[in-house]
Order: structure tokens, then sequence, then C-alpha cells
């Protein structure tokens, strides 16, 4: 359901799941981050933490599939409640994590980890640390695509990246990518997004989410 932009009825379905099924891991991993795009920062909080103490034990809920994330849904909660500092320690926890793991999502979490923790740093008014993450994220991103591995969640954050960075071009380029293969749900997201801001006004930003007619 989330997938097709019905955020509220995903999350009917997913607290449903983990009411029946307290270890389901990959459930609240996903409750987190639509709790967090639908404005319940305090219960995506919680469910993050919950997230965070299933990954830590290696349960997912499916046998022989571990979930990694969890740091990083938690980051992102912290992050809109405008809490950086803590954010960015939570993202540290994931990357240390993924270090250690060799999760088939690997690489495309440590893009999400390095471009929200170049947002924080960017809000904390550090802009050099803020670029620093930047380029790890695209580095990564680069060497993914090189080999063929794309996805429209990877270039969601890629839109963030360069909208924070004020590259408005590149960022509806990623966006359209995004849009087009996980539309309902990235168009969600992306109208209250906070890394998006410095585009969403812009004609060709309304075009993508289908709210303006075409440009002239």
């Amino acid at each position: 359901m989330a997938e097709r932009g019905l955020i509220e009825e995903g999350i009917v379905e997913l607290e449903r799941a983990v009411e029946l099924n307290p270890e389901m891991g990959y459930a609240y991993l996903q409750l987190g981050l639509l709790h967090a795009i639908s404005g319940n920062l305090e219960r995506a909080e919680e469910v993050s933490r919950r997230a965070i103490e299933l990954q830590e034990q290696l349960i997912s809920g499916n046998e022989g599939l571990h979930i990694v994330g969890a740091y990083s849904r938690l980051g992102y909660v912290l992050y809109l409640k405008e809490r950086h500092q803590e954010a960015i320690d939570q993202y540290r926890r994931e990357e240390a994590f993924l270090s250690s793991s060799d999760h088939v999502l690997r690489e495309r979490a440590l893009i999400e980890v390095h471009q929200k923790m170049g947002a924080a740093y960017l809000r904390m008014g550090k802009p050099e640390e803020a670029e620093r993450q930047f380029k790890i994220a695209t580095k990564t991103f680069e060497s993914r695509v090189a080999r063929g591995e794309d996805d429209p969640f990877t270039r969601y954050y890629l839109a963030c990246l360069h909208s924070l960075r004020g590259d408005a071009e590149e960022a509806l380029k990623c966006l359209k990518v995004s849009f087009d293969r996980l539309g309902p749900f990235s168009k969600r997201r992306a109208r209250t997004d906070p890394d998006l801001e410095t585009i969403r006004a812009l004609p060709a930003f309304r075009e993508l989410l289908g709210e303006g007619g075409p440009r002239s």
C-alpha cells in the first residue's frame, strides 16, 4: 500500500502486523519511515527504537533475513525533530553496523546514511563536513550505477543531495527517475521533505508531481 502512496493505509496494516508478530523487524523499519512521512514523529521514534533492538539481535521476523537501516530510521526521525547531532550519532551507528555487514542492501543503505549526515551537518552550519559526506554518497552511487545497480530509492536520496547543494537541475533529474519507478510513494514523501525545500516552489517540481500545467 505504501508504495502506492497510501501511507495511512500502510500504517494500519503494518501496525497490525507488529501486533501479531512483535519481532517483525522489517515491519518496524517501514513503520518508522511511514510515521515520519505522515508527521507522527513520536510514534516514528518509538517504532524506530524497537527496530534498532531487533537489528542488534539480528532478528527480522523472516528466518535467515537480517535487517539493516534501523539506526538510519531513528536518525531521520531525529533529523525531522531538528535534533541534528543526535541524528548524526544514529547515522554513525548505522555506518559502523554496515561496515561489518555483507547485507545485499549495504551500499544502498550507505548512500542514505551519508546523504542524511550531510544534510544534518548542513543544518548545523558545517558546510565543509556536509560536502565531505555528500561526496562519499555520490561516489558510492556512481559506483553502483557503473555496475548496473540502480533503484528509485537511491535516486530519491541523490535528489535530496543535489537539492541541498543548490543544483536544482540534477535534483529534478533524479526525482524524475524516482517518480517514474516509485511515483505515488516518492511524490507523497517529496511534498514535505525538508531536503527538497530549495526546489519545491519551482514549476518543474510541481509539474513532476502532476500539480502544474505543462511548461511553455
